[in-house]
């Protein structure tokens, strides 16, 4: 009788342990996605206010400077309500209610890396797509060295610009 009670207590208390770690790694998962789009959203918030400050400087060359075929004055002022617009929206948005961006497995060649910094991609073509960096998990742009990278990318904003190119969120990266 006692090696019975013995054997299902012994069952019970694996149970249990099984239902804690099932409980500690979804857990676990479920902070670092949160962890993602809390980074994503400064990384949107960032991104926005760097094409906001763009459209600003457009707005401010004299007529007789712009070149044959620049955008209308009257669009970029649009584009710069959208971004206002957009600003607002990502700055009163709740990390619950985020929807993760189109997510992007690269090989990137770094030298030295910082905001804003324009990622020189394996495969990239003179019309792009082009990626500039507006975050970084950990928030340490000094982490990244030298070297090769297989980064993972979060496609945060797309960036103004005749060619395909965005403001991208390093969510992972790893020395190749």
């Amino acid at each position: 009788m006692k090696k019975v009670l013995l054997v299902v207590i012994i069952l019970i208390v694996i149970v249990l342990l099984g239902l804690l770690i099932e409980r500690l790694v979804v857990h676990t998962a479920s902070s670092r996605i949160m962890s993602l789009k809390r980074g994503c959203i400064q990384a949107t918030i960032k991104a926005i206010e760097l094409e906001i400050e763009r459209h600003q400087k457009w707005l401010e060359i004299p007529e007789e400077e712009l070149s044959p075929g620049a955008t209308p004055k009257e669009e970029i002022e649009a584009r710069l309500k959208n971004l206002q617009a957009d600003l607002e929206k990502y700055k009163n948005m709740k990390v619950e209610d985020c929807t993760l961006p189109e997510k992007l497995e690269v090989v990137a060649d770094v030298t030295k890396l910082k905001e804003g910094d324009f990622l020189e991609i394996e495969g990239l073509s003179r019309s792009g797509p082009f990626y500039h960096v507006v975050g970084i998990v950990g928030d340490d742009y000094t982490a990244v060295k030298k070297g090769k990278y297989n980064l993972t990318l979060y496609l945060v904003y797309p960036r103004y610009y005749p060619f395909p190119s965005f403001y991208v969120y390093i969510a992972d990266y790893k020395l190749k």
